[in-house]
């Protein structure tokens, strides 16, 4: 009588991540479901969505995309097996990054350590099967990875009136006709209303109505911005040159493209391009490298110095807080010590 043979042991199942882009380029059948359990995860994914801002999101994609080719020819940050990053990558990018200097700037550099910690936060709070997909260990290696030091200028924190104008002659002043009426408007909502540049981008031609401007802002948070009579010309004879044409987004953005030719074009202008707008206006107007944000700034200072309260120039600029106001103010020091002089304290009376 033959023996039973045993019956054969079950066998193992593998587990195997897979990011969207590579379960797209796998062929049909190419996982075997029987011995493999494939699960999608997308570490992109999930660490774009703790970035609140548009302008965050287009920007650490761009690092980690810079970071991923240089770690492995062909990838993009979509394509990247980010759960196998650990110290020794990113300290290899940095490295490589540093080898481009002067060209590239110390905060550039910074950005890209700053995209590799997010993305080391989001892998560290991934949990797959109770495993994380980065241990607390390789998380704190990541986070420990040096700051690299700046050298270069730092950009104005705000403009004082004699500035402002030097900055408006600049736009007006420039060529072709187009641009400067656009950059002229540009500057008026910047500094007229006090706009983050993420706002005035996202600016259609039907946002602005009865020297208001219906303002988009942080959190998808919505406010009527007022714009004075001076801001609301420039923006009105922006509009005359415009014409009432679609963006290629098929809305009507406020602000558009225009070539060296002065063709306005269909593209709405992004955040980006108005922060290097400004940028250029400056360095025409010989006052240094200056952000949009300088503009804000100087808007939230110019109401208090006429006498506005910290509550009214905190929602004219559409500050959540006040105590966020309270950190743009730029008053004269000198002022501000005048100010104290005048102060009587009796004593001895």
């Amino acid at each position: 009588m033959s023996k039973k043979k045993p019956p054969a042991p079950a066998p193992s199942t593998a587990l195997v991540l897979l990011q969207p882009a590579q379960l797209d380029a796998l062929p049909s059948g190419a996982i075997d479901v029987e011995f493999v359990e494939a699960k999608v995860v997308d570490p992109l994914a999930e660490y774009l969505k703790t970035l609140s801002s548009e302008n965050s999101k287009r920007t650490m994609r761009v690092r980690l995309n810079v970071a991923a080719a240089m770690l492995r020819l062909g990838a993009t940050a979509e394509t990247f097996p980010w759960a196998t990053l650990t110290r020794a990558n990113v300290l290899q990018v940095m490295d490589a990054l540093r080898q481009v200097r002067p060209e590239l700037s110390s905060a550039t550099i910074n950005l890209t350590r700053a995209a590799f910690r997010g993305m080391a936060r989001t892998l560290f709070n991934i949990v797959i099967d109770d495993r994380r997909l980065m241990t607390a260990d390789e998380r704190m290696a990541i986070d420990d990875v040096r700051v690299e030091p700046g050298s270069r200028t730092p950009k104005r924190a705000s403009l004082d009136d004699k500035e402002i104008r030097k900055l408006f002659k600049a736009a007006v002043r420039k060529t072709p006709a187009t641009a400067a009426a656009r950059d002229s408007a540009l500057l008026a909502v910047l500094f007229g209303a006090g706009l983050r540049r993420d706002e005035a981008s996202r600016l259609d031609v039907d946002n602005f109505r009865n020297g208001k401007l219906h303002v988009r802002g942080k959190g998808k948070r919505y406010r009527d911005a007022d714009i004075g009579p001076d801001a609301s010309r420039a923006v009105e004879q922006w509009l005359k040159v415009r014409g009432d044409g679609k963006s290629s987004d098929g809305k009507q953005a406020l602000f558009l493209t225009i070539n060296k030719a002065g063709r306005i074009g269909t593209a709405r202008l992004s955040g980006d391009a108005i922060f290097y707008k400004v940028d250029a206006l400056a360095a025409r107007a010989s006052l240094g490298s200056v952000s949009p944000h300088a503009l804000r700034r100087a808007f939230v200072t110019a109401l208090l110095n006429m006498g506005e309260d910290l509550g009214t120039a905190s929602k004219a600029a559409g500050h959540g807080s006040i105590t966020t106001t309270s950190l743009y103010d730029q008053r004269d020091a000198t002022k501000v010590a005048a100010a104290v002089g005048r102060l009587h304290v009796p004593f001895g009376a």
